[in-house]
């Protein structure tokens, strides 16, 4: 396994299709995806490329994150960037050949790689997503009652040491 390194893929003069076409021949949830796109229909090519993500059971941001390089725009909620260099500096690595025990970690992360991709695929995560907001929604109601016990009783307690 290699590390993972961004991989750049350049629209250029290409139309959407076309670009499209060739995203189908990248290494997709192997390492992470720079797009650098044409100003002009930026946004029509981003919901084009998310819609190929979606046929395909892809998701944008597990294992690996599609960027996209956008000059003079910046929208960090949908991983626009500027330039090359404004992008995260996580995956900027000098590469070179692993250690053996590099290459054993890499092994391993390879095949943990793996089973997210295919669990992300079998399970879908809308059906991980639907218990965390029911979690969250019952953390938030017992956080609030937990603050009116500690209340309770801290009131119990002022008026015991009184008496």
């Amino acid at each position: 396994m290699s590390l993972p390194i961004y991989n750049f893929l350049e629209q250029g003069n290409l139309p959407i299709e076309a670009l499209i076409e060739e995203l189908e021949n990248y290494p997709i949830q192997k390492a992470p995806i720079v797009i650098r796109l044409n100003e002009e229909e930026y946004l029509e090519t981003i919901k084009e490329i998310e819609n190929f993500y979606w046929e395909h059971e892809y998701d944008l941001k597990i294992p690996y994150p599609t960027y996209y390089i956008v000059e003079g725009i910046k929208d960090l909620q949908k991983n626009i960037f500027p330039s090359k260099e404004s992008l995260p500096k996580f995956y900027k690595i000098n590469q070179r050949s692993p250690g053996p025990m590099e290459a054993e970690v890499l092994t391993k992360i390879s095949i943990l790689q793996d089973k997210i991709i295919n669990a992300i695929r079998k399970d879908g995560l809308q059906k991980v997503s639907l218990p965390m907001i029911r979690h969250k929604t019952l953390y938030e109601i017992t956080k609030e009652t937990a603050f009116y016990e500690s209340l309770i009783e801290l009131e119990e307690e002022s008026h015991g040491k009184k008496e």
